[in-house]
């Protein structure tokens, strides 16, 4: 019994063993412990179990503290393992070591549970629903986050509202048909911007170009005809509106014209002592000083020089005479260097001879008359100055020399007489001074005049007044005109008779339509706010980035003095449209009704006696007010002031409430263009008051030197991308170049700063398109533009710009704000990776 009491006791110790938890062991486990390795062979495991026991017997944990606890639960774990090794130390039992292991797993289940609920102060049950209610959480954050991934976003299109007003859909309406959104923007521009405008406008009939500007020039011309043709019947035919009317009807009037034919032409030649061609001509009697005088004083001709009153930029509160080389019957004196087989040249032979033939030379004479003249003009082309900056740099081309001087220089010119002649009332001495561009020009025309016989010396001055007033005689001459123009220049028809006649009161009464014009625009004040705040805005970042450049300190002071005191004018003042200045400015132009040829010759003698009242009485306007007239935004470097005249302020061009990328990227660009021409050669050489800086003054060479890296440059990137036919017309072209760049990165500029504190909206129907993707656009389609096979020939050669599409191609490939705008990075934009040339600012 007491066996059998001693091995119940044994199992039941053995069996408490593995049920108690481990904070329940005490001195069961040891003998438990013992017992088992009773049951092992002696091994070093062995010996190690039994050491562990005896210290365990000799020093027992409380099952109270949980640190012995976990010791005890790892001293099990030894045990365990000692079973599972076996008793000499063969492979493992892999039953007995995954029951080990759910053991242990337990056990620490049990420890974890023990510890939330000790920490928690809930009960088992209460775990449980804490766990499922955290793993619902998570379960639903998870499909919260899944949903908030996939659910579709509000395109950036829909943010934000679409301007709809009137002027905003009316740009779009603009800016969309022009475009061609199947092309690459990044590849080709040009087309992405015009190529729906290059497809769907035709070149029209009556020019050779077709761009903005001469849009514009054409709705100046219909204009003009509707606001002369509402003008009320006039009775005083003094006033400026009856002058107006019947100047206009007189050129509609084409039964006298055609009436007249070549007569009143004749009647001047026969005053001048016939036409050699014609054989009409007295060698012995033929005065050619007196018909130089004629020409140049009464009827506006102007052979072998031209004669102007301009303001002395030595002086701008006075007005001086300029002497310089005219125009010859070709665009340009390389055209005289062609082939004789030359397309332009024999079309201007061709011209010649006709122009003879239809005036009464016969067959022989006329061909005998075009060579000698091509020839004669060639001598005079001989002596034109090669060199560009003597026409554009005003210090080398300012040289004052007096009337007694220039007798000596150039003896077989009559330029006294001549000045006498035309300026009856301006006091010609022999010690007025006048302002000769080119001294050498002048004593070799005298050279030229001087060894010509007088036939031929006859047949071009004579030449010279029948090319002049051709377009005012009837049909057949103008039909030859047409004929040349279409050899030259790709222009198939002459004008409609209507804008032949608005293009010619344009030229004798330019200020009086101006002013009509001005006065039929409603919202004139809006226009001059919105003008004037782009134009505050564009200085204000040119010169900040003038003041923070590196130039010199000289020139950054001289320009920045400009930039502070330049001035606006958009439009005519006031008090220059009012109808008592109008009455006063056209006092001494006479009219005739139903006489066109006479009111042309009223006109010319008009322009001198208005010239004459410069001379005599210059005042502050007169350096300013031609450019009111005329159709682009101009700077004025004798007055430094920007000129905005009235022509383009007109839609679709030019509306006050435009969005701001269409404002900046049209007229703002034109602007920062004016504004940045003040900054730049040759404009940068005035002062501020309008003088002209002396040679040695540092701002002038440092001006050079600041522009010369990047016209270098760009001469280099435009011959590189072949934009220009010639190498020559890189050179000739990087200045103007230059102010394109720099004109469109300061309206730019200007444009973002003013527009990020403003509401973000979208352009109606393009609402994919940010801001600065449209002003991009805007300035790319005020360049659109088509041109002729001879006009861009023309071009070529004597246009101070490369072509629209040259410039567009420059300036995006310079501006890295661009490639930003439209993510046009690698290789995938090839023309616009090309690294930048250096900033003039």
């Amino acid at each position: 019994m007491a066996n059998e009491k001693k091995k119940k006791k044994a199992n039941g110790d053995t069996t408490a063993l593995n049920m108690e938890p481990p904070g329940k062991v005490g001195k069961a486990g040891t003998a438990d412990s013992n017992a088992n390795a009773e049951r092992q062979p002696l091994t070093a495991n062995n010996h190690s179990s039994s050491a562990d026991a005896e210290r365990a017997d000799a020093d027992p944990l409380p099952a109270s503290d949980p640190h012995k606890e976990k010791l005890l639960a790892a001293e099990e774990g030894d045990v365990a393992a000692t079973v599972v090794n076996g008793a000499n130390g063969g492979p493992k039992k892999p039953g007995l070591a995954k029951s080990g292991t759910i053991d242990r797993l337990q056990m620490r289940r049990r420890e974890l549970e023990e510890h939330l609920r000790t920490r928690t102060g809930l009960s088992r049950q209460g775990l449980l629903w804490a766990m499922a209610a955290v793993m619902l959480l998570l379960l639903l954050a998870v499909i919260t986050l899944s949903l908030a991934v996939a659910w579709p976003r509000i395109p950036h299109r829909l943010q934000y509202p679409a301007c709809t007003s009137t002027p905003c859909l009316m740009s779009s309406a603009q800016m969309l048909p022009r475009m061609n959104p199947t092309m690459d923007r990044c590849t080709d521009f040009w087309n992405f911007s015009c190529g729906g405008w290059l497809d769907s406008t035709p070149l029209p009939a009556s020019a050779g170009r077709w761009d903005e500007q001469e849009q514009q020039r054409a709705q100046g011309r219909d204009k003009a005809r509707r606001l002369i043709s509402v003008l009320n019947h006039p009775t005083n035919f003094k006033s400026v509106p009856w002058k107006l009317k019947y100047f206009y009807e007189s050129c509609m009037a084409l039964d006298n014209v055609e009436a007249d034919r070549e007569r009143p032409l004749m009647k001047i030649i026969s005053e001048l002592g016939g036409w050699h061609v014609r054989r009409e001509f007295s060698l012995l009697s033929w005065d050619y000083k007196r018909v130089l005088t004629l020409l140049h004083s009464k009827y506006g001709v102007e052979p072998f020089f031209g004669i102007s009153v301009v303001t002395d930029v030595r002086r701008p509160n006075q007005s001086i005479i300029k002497v310089g080389p005219s125009a010859l019957g070709l665009p340009d004196r390389s055209y005289y260097y062609r082939p004789v087989n030359s397309p332009v040249v024999l079309a201007y032979k061709r011209y010649l001879k006709d122009v003879a033939q239809l005036l009464g030379a016969i067959n022989t004479d006329a061909s005998s008359f075009s060579e000698e003249m091509f020839y004669f003009e060639r001598r005079i082309a001989e002596i034109l100055s090669e060199n560009s900056t003597l026409k554009t740099d005003p210090i080398a081309s300012y040289h004052r020399l007096t009337l007694a001087e220039l007798k000596v220089s150039a003896p077989s010119i009559p330029l006294h007489d001549i000045l006498l002649a035309k300026f009856p009332h301006g006091n010609i001495d022999d010690s007025m001074a006048l302002l000769v561009p080119s001294k050498m020009y002048l004593s070799e025309i005298s050279s030229i005049i001087s060894t010509t016989d007088r036939g031929a010396l006859n047949n071009y001055l004579m030449w010279r007044l029948a090319s002049a007033y051709m377009p005012y005689l009837s049909e057949h001459f103008r039909d030859i005109l047409s004929l040349h123009q279409k050899e030259m220049a790709g222009i198939k028809e002459s004008f409609d008779r209507w804008e032949m006649c608005t293009a010619t009161l344009q030229k004798f009464m330019g200020f009086a339509l101006t002013s009509l014009s001005q006065r039929a625009s409603n919202n004139s004040d809006n226009v001059k706010t919105v003008i004037t705040e782009i134009f505050e805005e564009i200085r204000a970042t040119i010169q900040k980035n003038i003041e923070e450049s590196w130039s010199p300190n000289e020139l950054r002071t001289h320009v920045v003095d400009k930039l502070t005191t330049l001035s606006l004018q958009v439009g005519l003042p006031e008090p220059f449209s009012a109808d008592r200045y109008l009455e006063d400015l056209y006092m001494h132009l006479n009219v005739q009704k139903n006489d066109f040829f006479q009111n042309i010759l009223y006109g010319i003698t008009y322009l001198q006696e208005e010239q004459e009242r410069r001379l005599n009485n210059p005042s502050e306007e007169h350096r300013w007010i031609d450019a009111v007239t005329g159709f682009h935004v101009e700077y004025i470097p004798t007055a430094n002031k920007i000129v905005v005249p009235p022509s383009v302020l007109n839609a679709p061009f030019f509306d006050p409430a435009y969005p701001l990328p269409v404002l900046f990227g049209r007229i703002g660009v034109h602007l920062a263009r004016a504004i940045v021409s003040a900054t730049l050669p040759w404009n940068n050489l005035y002062a501020a008051n309008g003088s002209l800086l002396g040679p040695l003054d540092p701002a002038v060479n440092q001006s050079h030197l600041m522009t010369h890296q990047a016209t270098t440059c760009l001469s280099k990137f435009v011959i590189s991308k072949k934009l220009a036919e010639l190498p020559w017309t890189a050179n000739r072209t990087a200045l103007d170049t230059i102010q394109w760049v720099a004109s469109v990165q300061q309206a730019y500029e200007a444009f973002v700063r003013v527009e990020e504190s403003l509401q973000h909206t979208h352009q109606p129907a393009m609402e994919s398109m940010e801001p600065k993707e449209l002003f991009f656009l805007n300035f790319a389609q005020s360049l659109c533009a088509k041109r002729s096979p001879e006009q861009a020939d023309l071009d070529e050669v004597t246009s101070p710009s490369l072509s629209n599409e040259s410039v567009l191609q420059v300036v995006i490939s310079q501006l890295k704000a661009f490639s930003e705008v439209y993510h046009c990075h690698g290789d995938s934009s090839p023309s616009y990776g090309y690294e930048s040339c250096p900033r003039v600012f």
